[in-house]
C-alpha cells in the first residue's frame, strides 16, 4: 500500500478540483491509501469524503505571515508522521509552498499540480517554479510549456483530464425537461455557454456574436457564475450588454448549476470563448454529449479539438467566432458528423480511466524511486 497525502486550498469546485475528486474518486484504493489535506471545510471537504477519503482540514495563515505559514507547514509535517505518507502532493502553486516545504522536511517525494498558466510576471509562479520537486503534472502542453519558461528545475509533465464520459451522455429526456423550464421552443436550437463569469472567459463576445444571428429560432443558454464571489457585478453587465444588442429575450442567465450534463443535453452548439483555456473540462465534457463545441484555437481546446473533424477552432476575434457559429448553425449534416466524431474522442483519448492510469504510474514510480533510494 502506498500512502499519499494530497494538500489543497479552497473548498468550491472549480476546474481544478474537478480533476482532483475524478482522480481520487478512481484511484485504486487496493494499492493507494489517500489522505487529503484541505484549508477550508466545504463542498469539497464534503464531495471527497463521499467517496471515502478521510479529510483533515487546517486553519492556514497566510503565506506572507511567517509564523501562520510555519505553523501551517508544521501541521502538515504532522498529518504526514500520523498518515505514514509515502508521497506528498500539492495540488496547486499555492498548497504546494506548504506541502513541499513539509515534505522537504520529513525528506519525502512531493509533486505538484499547476492546472493555470503561470506568468512569467509573477513573482510567487516564479518563486514556486524554483522549489523542489520530484514532478510537476500539467493539464496541457501548453501549460506545461508555459511552465518550462519560468526555468523550473524540472521539466513539468502533461497529464490531460479526464471525465467520467457516462455522466455526460446525451438524455432526450433532459432536453425536453430543460427546454421546458425556460419555454424553449422545442424545435428551437440552442447555442450555450458554460463557466464560471470571469471576463477571461469571455461571455460578452458569446452573447455579441449571438445577437448578430438575428433569428427568432435561437436562443443563447448562459450557465454559471461567479463561484468563488469574483466579480459578482458582471452578471449585471452582460444582462445589460444583451438588452443594448437587442437580444435579451433570447438569452437565459441560469446562474451557477451543478448538473451540467442535463444543460448540454438541452444544448445544439457549446461554446468556449476563453482566449487562454489551459484544458478546458466543458470542451471534453460537451463533446461526450455529442455536441458541436466551438473554442479559441489555442491553448487546451487546440490539443483537444481538430478543426472541422471533431469540432470547430476560430482564431480568438469576435468575428471568427460569428463565422464559426455561422457555420455551426447552416450546416446541420456537416456538424451533426462532427457531433459524432467529438463524442469519440472524448470516450477513446479523455476519460478518467486513462488519467487515473497515468496518475498511477507516476505515483508508482516515484514510490519506487524513494524506495531505492532508502535501500
Amino acid at each position: 500500500m502506498i500512502n499519499i497525502i494530497v494538500v489543497n486550498h479552497v473548498a468550491e469546485q472549480g476546474g481544478a478540483e474537478n480533476v482532483l475528486l475524478t482522480t481520487l474518486k478512481h484511484i485504486d484504493k487496493h494499492k493507494f491509501k489517500v489522505t487529503a489535506v484541505l484549508f477550508q471545510e466545504g463542498i469539497l471537504a464534503e464531495e471527497i469524503r463521499s467517496i471515502g477519503i478521510e479529510v483533515v482540514t487546517l486553519a492556514a495563515g497566510r503565506i506572507r505571515n511567517v509564523l501562520h505559514y510555519v505553523r501551517t507547514v508544521l501541521q502538515i509535517v504532522r498529518e504526514i508522521k500520523r498518515a505514514r505518507a509515502d508521497i506528498v502532493i500539492g495540488w496547486s502553486p499555492k498548497p504546494f509552498i506548504y506541502a513541499g516545504a513539509a515534505a522537504w522536511l520529513m525528506r519525502k517525494p512531493v509533486l505538484w499540480w499547476q492546472h493555470g498558466y503561470p506568468s512569467p510576471a509573477s513573482r510567487f509562479d516564479r518563486l514556486v517554479s524554483r522549489l523542489p520537486a520530484k514532478a510537476i503534472l500539467c493539464p496541457s502542453d501548453s501549460v506545461a510549456q508555459a511552465q518550462n519558461d519560468l526555468g523550473a528545475r524540472l521539466k513539468a509533465r502533461v497529464n490531460y483530464p479526464g471525465i467520467e464520459t457516462e455522466l455526460f451522455a446525451y438524455s432526450a429526456l433532459d432536453r425536453e425537461q430543460i427546454r421546458e423550464k425556460y419555454q424553449i421552443p422545442a424545435a428551437a436550437k440552442i447555442i450555450t455557454f458554460i463557466g464560471r463569469l470571469q471576463r477571461w472567459k469571455r461571455p460578452d463576445d458569446v452573447i455579441e456574436a449571438f445577437s448578430r444571428l438575428q433569428d427568432e429560432q435561437y436562443y443563447l443558454l448562459v450557465v454559471g457564475g461567479a463561484l468563488f464571489g469574483e466579480e459578482r457585478d458582471y452578471i449585471q453587465e452582460l444582462t445589460g450588454l444583451a438588452e443594448r444588442l437587442g437580444c435579451a429575450d433570447h438569452v437565459v442567465f441560469a446562474g451557477h448549476q451543478t448538473e451540467i450534463a442535463k444543460y448540454l443535453s438541452a444544448s445544439d452548439i457549446v461554446i468556449n470563448a476563453s482566449s487562454k483555456e489551459p484544458f478546458g473540462l466543458v470542451v471534453v465534457e460537451a463533446m461526450a454529449n455529442g455536441r458541436i463545441v466551438i473554442a479559441v484555437n489555442s491553448g487546451g481546446p487546440a490539443e483537444i479539438i481538430d478543426h472541422n473533424w471533431n469540432g470547430l477552432l476560430y482564431d480568438g476575434s469576435r468575428e471568427g467566432l460569428y463565422q464559426c457559429l455561422l457555420q455551426a448553425v447552416k450546416n446541420d449534416t456537416d456538424t451533426q458528423s462532427i457531433g459524432r466524431r467529438a463524442l469519440k474522442t472524448a470516450g477513446e483519448s479523455f476519460s478518467a480511466g486513462q488519467m487515473v492510469s497515468r496518475f498511477e504510474g507516476y505515483l508508482t514510480d516515484l514510490y519506487n524511486e524513494a524506495q531505492s533510494i532508502a535501500r
